[in-house]
């Protein structure tokens, strides 16, 4: 898959602002509409028989269609031709999802172009962040986006934590554990994804136990990179500001921003499950979750 980065538009303001940012893809910059995107991501408590307290622990279960590379991406496109030619990186130890090659029809997302990811930890991996910069706002003119560069906090101190790919029916076994695991909450993001050549768009609106909203969350998919984040970095934040609409509140972490290591992933190095810790973390950052 190609390097990815997220971005949440905090301010934004439901299915107008979905709308504007649609019509910005199309009409701007030539984007083709190729499918559905969907997040659900469910966190779950861990329990104890005696106490009911448990011991801390979390269990983040997100689950994604339309998002792997040439997750609905239409066979012969330019962004389907890019993911076949670079592939999956090798070394990663992640199995290949159904679908995640050879796209589905023209203008629509397959049914099983799906990914699900878990994280078990003790509800603080990937909270603060580990880079030593000092925090800063990135000041911008009226005709582009003010966008907030996260940073700069201490390095916390590493935490064992468990991040694996899982089969999508994963829920119904943890429906089984009820005696260790109680659901805590559930976020669904409902959107679209978009084709611009080089770069595939993810766009949806947030949504929290169905009734609060959490503003918007972009994904940018960068198809030529698949190694290295450090080359994708610089590449992935001006294509945020080039595509942003003038004036949005953004908030988009650096792509080395994230603390990785905490969950044994290479922070150079490029593979699904660091976009499946992309997700946990940003969610949790933002207090989406």
């Amino acid at each position: 898959m190609g390097a990815t980065c997220l971005v949440h538009w905090r301010d934004a303001n439901g299915q107008q602002s979905l709308t504007l940012l649609s019509d910005r893809l199309l009409k701007q910059f030539h984007g083709t509409p190729i499918g559905r995107w969907t997040i659900n991501w469910k966190v779950f408590r861990d329990t104890s028989l005696v106490s009911k307290s448990g011991t801390g622990k979390m269990m983040h279960v997100v689950h994604v269609q339309g998002g792997a590379t040439a997750r609905g991406v239409p066979a012969g496109s330019q962004a389907a031709n890019l993911s076949a030619g670079g592939g999956p990186s090798t070394g990663s130890g992640i199995t290949g999802s159904p679908g995640a090659t050879g796209g589905s029809g023209p203008g629509q997302a397959g049914a099983d172009n799906s990914l699900a990811w878990c994280l078990i930890d003790d509800g603080a991996v990937g909270v603060a962040s580990t880079s030593s910069a000092a925090p800063s706002v990135v000041s911008t003119p009226a005709s582009s986006a003010g966008m907030e560069i996260t940073g700069a906090q201490p390095a916390p101190p590493k935490r064992k934590a468990v991040l694996v790919e899982v089969e999508k029916d994963i829920e119904a076994l943890i429906a089984k554990l009820k005696n260790l695991w109680v659901h805590r909450q559930h976020a669904q993001v409902e959107g679209h994804i978009f084709d611009l050549g080089d770069f595939i768009v993810r766009a949806g609106n947030i949504m929290v136990a169905s009734t609060s909203y959490k503003g918007m969350l972009i994904e940018i998919e960068y198809l030529p990179q698949t190694s290295s984040a450090i080359a994708s970095n610089a590449i992935l934040e001006e294509f945020v500001r080039l595509i942003s609409p003038p004036g949005v509140n953004l908030c988009s972490p650096q792509m080395l921003d994230y603390p990785y290591e905490q969950v044994g992933l290479d922070p150079k190095k490029w593979s699904m499950l660091h976009s499946g810790f992309q997700y946990m973390t940003l969610f949790r950052r933002q207090h989406i979750l």
